[in-house]
């Protein structure tokens, strides 16, 4: 239609494909919670969301659905953000610093169908996150499904 301001879809998937396009060598740079420096480029960031976004749909998420993360700012959350915003879900972030039954209460009542851990927040030996999340159908580690390896923790 003539006359609008826009020429995309007002969506937050649009934000990082924009950057992409027009940014693509721009970095996101990132202080992961292992020590080390990540760093990546726009596009590549849109690249490993979209496979993340399989991902979360081949877990069962679907449009309408309330996806939980528990993670620092980085770029495994930020990937999260975008795909699973992209996908039609809704991102719902829980704040790290909560006491574990201050998490489960919020899970409980935002009604989450599933809960990507971060892996600071996994337990060394078991790789299972170290707080008591029973009621959640599904628990996967935030770096695995976003490298597309098998999952680690399935609960």
């Amino acid at each position: 239609m003539l006359g609008q301001m826009m020429h995309r879809d007002l969506s937050i998937i649009e934000i990082l494909k924009f950057a992409a396009e027009n940014h693509s060598v721009s970095e996101v740079v990132s202080l992961r919670t292992e020590g080390d420096v990540h760093r990546y480029t726009y596009s590549d960031c849109l690249v490993r969301v979209s496979k993340l976004a399989n991902a979360i749909l081949n877990l069962g998420v679907k449009k309408g659905d309330r996806v939980a993360t528990l993670a620092w700012n980085g770029y495994r959350h930020l990937e999260l953000y975008y795909a699973i915003s992209g996908v039609g879900a809704v991102c719902h972030t829980i704040n790290p610093r909560l006491s574990a039954e201050q998490m489960l209460y919020i899970l409980e009542h935002a009604g989450d169908s599933i809960l990507f851990v971060d892996t600071n927040t996994c337990d060394k030996k078991s790789k299972r996150s170290i707080y008591p999340f029973p009621e959640i159908s599904k628990s996967e580690n935030c770096s695995s499904v976003a490298n597309n390896r098998s999952i680690i923790s399935d609960s």
